[in-house]
């Protein structure tokens, strides 16, 4: 014969676990979503700009816009 609701012990200890488990992914992928979209946010600041000025000069070359020893002196002065 069942006594209460049919419910062990066991039942209830796992649906703790469950629980906890579920709490730690929800609160651990928002706080790796909300980690990624501050670094998308404060990308510009991190110093890319050296970057994106050899891509266009490399662009510019590419085009035939500046001759290669142009080229080669402009990229010197941005590598520092």
């Amino acid at each position: 014969m069942w006594w209460g609701d049919g419910w062990g012990a066991m039942t209830w200890g796992w649906m703790a676990l469950m629980h906890i488990v579920w709490g730690v992914l929800i609160v651990g992928g928002m706080a790796a979503l909300l980690l990624w979209a501050l670094g998308h946010l404060f990308r510009p600041w991190r110093g890319g700009g050296e970057d994106r000025a050899l891509e266009i000069l490399r662009e510019r070359y590419a085009r035939g816009e500046i001759s290669r020893e142009e080229y080669e002196e402009r990229r010197k002065v941005l590598k520092g």
